[in-house]
């Protein structure tokens, strides 16, 4: 039922397992996910610390167990549990890595998020969001020669790709590199004659 989102159908059948098996480690994580999933984090706190207190090595636990807290606002343990479930093997690990990047961003340790932006973009299933997201957070937190270099790193990743080449020449700009900025805004609007962010920047070079 949680598998097909029943949580609603399923939570009144875990309750009946769990009040009558205490230590039942996967009943606990269901109904913790279920919690977590229909808006009940503080229900959901409870249920996966108790799965937590039975197996405290499983990853998939201290994943739902940041989420929980993550959403409860508290960053901190958020962050903590994520990394624990990263070193014990939480797959996907992009998944992981870019928790991670968000709580440590909400923590303002940037270079902990950057670490970790730079540890999911060189996964082979890494998205070019996460390469803008990267860039945003780097230049957001005036780490100007980090974004360069990520951007520089998306551009050989995704060398035809209008949006990477916009970022380069973005982050090229940011640090004064503005032939290297122009060179990179002209690329990329041959690929896509009519995108505006490149247009507006390549107008405030000249």
């Amino acid at each position: 039922l949680a598998q097909v989102q029943e949580c609603e159908i399923a939570l009144p059948l875990l309750a009946s397992v769990t009040q009558k098996q205490d230590d039942y480690r996967d009943a606990w994580i269901v109904q913790g996910y279920c919690e977590l999933t229909t808006e009940r984090p503080e229900q959901a706190l409870i249920s996966l610390e108790r799965a937590y207190a039975l197996d405290p090595e499983k990853p998939e636990i201290q994943y739902f167990l940041a989420r929980t807290y993550g959403t409860l606002g508290n960053h901190r343990s958020a962050l903590t549990f994520f990394q624990y479930s990263l070193r014990n093997g939480f797959t996907p690990e992009l998944e992981i890595h870019r928790r991670i990047a968000h709580e440590a961003d909400a923590l303002e340790e940037t270079s902990l998020a950057l670490e970790q932006y730079n540890a999911l973009l060189r996964l082979p299933e890494a998205r070019k969001d996460d390469l803008e997201d990267a860039v945003q957070l780097a230049l957001r937190r005036e780490q100007r020669e980090e974004g360069y270099t990520i951007a520089t790193k998306g551009v050989e990743r995704w060398p035809n790709d209008a949006r990477a080449l916009y970022l380069l020449g973005w982050t090229a700009a940011e640090i004064g590199r503005n032939d290297e900025a122009n060179r990179a805004l002209e690329q990329a609007l041959n690929i896509n004659p009519t995108f505006t962010a490149a247009l507006e920047l390549q107008k405030k070079l000249r």
